[in-house]
């Protein structure tokens, strides 16, 4: 990726993560990425075009940090790294931008997140049964809704609020 689809996608992201994926323009995007509007459509076709990149990059971005934690045996050790995804995410307050305005994007729209959930739900299911949970997966879709919220919170630099939602996670699912 060059270093102007780099600066379009970021100006990008900050736009629709700030004031929506309607109220944007390929115009501002390319007055925010100092590059011509030209340039916009011949990288990515259009806005939609643009929006699918965007979409794709986030939902791989996250699948990245899923993979990270999803190699334990130990469903102890397994639940703890994935509950505290969120303070992974920290190290990259890009990252957390990006996930916020692609999660943005995606509810604006009405993209169907549900097959995304689905697989994390599968992946992680089987951890959550280990330590005793009778719902598995509601278990893991109120962890990843918390997720959510402590993500917001890193990226409006409410660090305590994100390590409570963390510490409350721990103590709900596996009594730490």
């Amino acid at each position: 990726m060059t270093q102007k689809q780099t600066d379009i996608i970021k100006s990008a992201i900050t736009l629709f993560g700030s004031q929506g994926y309607a109220a944007i323009s390929t115009a501002k995007i390319a007055r925010e990425a100092g590059v011509s509007e030209g340039l916009i459509f011949r990288h990515f076709t259009s806005k939609t075009g643009l929006l699918n990149v965007l979409v794709s990059h986030g939902d791989q971005q996250y699948q990245n940090y899923l993979d990270a934690v999803a190699d334990h045996r130990d469903p102890i050790a397994l639940l703890r790294d994935f509950i505290k995804l969120p303070v992974s995410m920290m190290e990259t307050r890009e990252d957390c931008e990006y996930y916020l305005a692609v999660s943005k994007i995606q509810l604006e729209l009405g993209i169907n997140r549900e097959e995304m959930y689905d697989e994390v739900c599968d992946r992680f299911s089987w951890a959550v049964a280990e330590v005793g949970h009778g719902k598995p997966k509601s278990v893991i879709r109120a962890i990843l809704s918390a997720h959510e919220g402590a993500i917001s919170a890193i990226h409006l630099g409410d660090l305590h609020k994100t390590h409570a939602v963390i510490a409350g996670l721990l103590e709900l699912v596996i009594n730490e």
